[in-house]
């Protein structure tokens, strides 16, 4: 990289988490690491959010350091393009000198975090993006997973189970903007939020490289009502389509058309629990090398062994 400390730009999409928004803001308030810019995007919060962030702002003088804007309530997705849009304006993201770091406004990150990420990045110039281990907390800040990448993927594994999980976590990854502006974002608006889901799987079928950090630099909360757990249902047909444009762009990748054609059984059965021992069958019969990765990481995580690689 050109700079030797390169400006990391936080994207921080908020929406009613009033309860927890000042924890994760004032965690990145104590990064150790510098240089840094962090854009907040109100994405119509009915609660105090939009109070808080004003006032964390302006009681901490740091008017120089942290943008903040709103706009309709459009879900997560919407909120990280109308981001980028304003970070258009403020940077060239095509510069080598620039990183990108998705946030979440519940959950928490440690003060070493960019620090490492940022030297990772650094020392590996390979990289197209790292991501890190990261305990689980409930809405208590009671711990609930002591690592919730106990399964880490190294190898080509990553590329199959990135499709069903368990993947990376937005709140984790650092990537250049360099590459990804145009294939990562702007994320499309029709799947609401699942960032992080497309993001991992984008970096598996391009075949980009990816580095792992085996350090718990954060603490991801699930809650009854934050936003993945309020979305009950998924837009069935978007994804057929998705999958499909997908698929018509690598014709004569074999492994690409196996794990689409995987993703689009599962995403066309309808999720109950009846219907997803059938997914599970199916799997087993016409994708067997994803359910017996899928079922390896199940006994990984049930019996505890090591990490997988």
């Amino acid at each position: 990289m050109t700079d030797k400390n390169p400006t990391v730009y936080i994207i921080l999409p908020v929406y009613n988490c009033e309860k927890y928004f000042l924890e994760q803001l004032m965690s990145i308030y104590y990064q150790n690491y510098e240089k840094r810019f962090l854009i907040i995007v109100n994405d119509w919060s009915t609660d105090k959010s939009w109070e808080i962030a004003k006032n964390f702002v302006e009681d901490y003088k740091i008017e120089k350091k942290v943008k903040i804007i709103t706009k309709e309530n459009w879900w997560v997705n919407s909120a990280i393009t109308r981001w980028l849009e304003e970070l258009k304006k403020i940077v060239d993201v095509y510069r080598d000198d620039v990183l990108i770091a998705y946030c979440d406004a519940d959950d928490i990150w440690t003060r070493e975090k960019l620090a490492i990420q940022v030297a990772h990045m650094q020392s590996h110039p390979e990289c197209d993006l790292s991501y890190h281990d990261t305990v689980g907390i409930d809405e208590n800040w009671i711990l609930t997973n002591p690592s919730l990448h106990k399964l880490a993927y190294h190898d080509d594994s990553f590329f199959y189970l990135s499709t069903i999980g368990p993947h990376m976590w937005s709140s984790e990854m650092m990537f250049r903007p360099k590459k990804y502006i145009d294939y990562i974002l702007p994320l499309p608006t029709w799947v609401w939020m699942y960032q992080d889901y497309r993001t991992s799987l984008v970096i598996s079928l391009w075949g980009w490289k990816f580095g792992f950090i085996d350090k718990k630099l954060g603490s991801y909360r699930s809650w009854h009502t934050s936003l993945t757990n309020s979305v009950k249902t998924l837009n069935t047909n978007s994804w057929l389509s998705y999958f499909t444009n997908l698929q018509k762009r690598f014709p004569d990748n074999k492994d690409l058309s196996y794990v689409i054609s995987c993703c689009k059984d599962k995403f066309s059965i309808k999720k109950k629990w009846h219907s997803l021992v059938y997914t599970y069958f199916v799997m087993l019969f016409k994708y067997p090398k994803v359910f017996f990765l899928w079922l390896k990481a199940v006994l990984y995580k049930i019996l505890r062994f090591g990490r997988l690689k």
